[in-house]
C-alpha cells in the first residue's frame, strides 16, 4: 500500500487555512515581511557601493601594472599576463552575472 503524499492529501488545505487563521501566525508573518521590505534600500545601496569599489580597485590595478610596465619595472611577459589575468576575472564576473 502506497503512503500519501502529504502535500497533495485534501487535509493539507485545511490544515494550512487552519494554521493561517491564528492571529499571531499572521502577525509574525506579518512582522517578517516589515522587516524584510525595511531592509531591501539598505542592502541595495550596500551592494551598489560594493560594485564601484571592485570596479575602483580593479581600475587602480590595471593602471598599476600598466604604469609599471610604462617604466620598464616588469617584463611584457609579466604585463601579458597579469593583464590577462584582470581581464580574465572581469570576463568570468561578467559570465556569472549573466547566469543569474
Amino acid at each position: 500500500m502506497a503512503a500519501k503524499d502529504p502535500l497533495t492529501d485534501e487535509n493539507f488545505n485545511q490544515t494550512l487555512n487552519d494554521f493561517l487563521k491564528k492571529p499571531k501566525i499572521v502577525g509574525a508573518i506579518a512582522k517578517a515581511i516589515s522587516a524584510w521590505a525595511g531592509n531591501q534600500p539598505d542592502e541595495i545601496r550596500l551592494r551598489f557601493r560594493a560594485l564601484h569599489l571592485a570596479y575602483g580597485f580593479s581600475i587602480f590595478i590595471f593602471i598599476g601594472i600598466t604604469v609599471l610596465a610604462l617604466l620598464g619595472l616588469i617584463s611584457k611577459e609579466v604585463t601579458a599576463g597579469l593583464l590577462g589575468t584582470l581581464v580574465g576575472y572581469w570576463y568570468g564576473q561578467r559570465q556569472q552575472q549573466n547566469r543569474n
